[in-house]
């Protein structure tokens, strides 16, 4: 089921696929590169809740990716003013 929602672009289901490969949720084994790959399709597919926890992961130079206080400030801003969809 998620992976039908993820083909086709809904930005829930992605961000909620790159969490299961940051946390080594089975039957996927973790993975930094694919987490943070998904995570940012979630963030340009409009999710708020990815686009904030992208931002954390370039503040913090997490999962990969090296810090980068500009990119972190510009996904935590863009989450704050994109509406939620709950």
């Amino acid at each position: 089921m998620v992976t039908k929602a993820v083909e086709n672009d809904y930005p829930a289901a992605v961000h909620y696929l790159a969490l299961m490969y940051h946390n080594g949720i089975d039957p996927v084994q973790v993975s930094d590169r694919r987490f943070t790959m998904l995570l940012e399709s979630a963030a340009d597919l409009g999710s708020p809740d990815a686009m904030y926890l992208l931002g954390d992961v370039y503040y913090k130079g997490d999962c990969g990716l090296e810090s980068n206080l500009r990119r972190a400030f510009e996904y935590v801003l863009a989450a704050q003013n994109t509406p939620s969809s709950a």
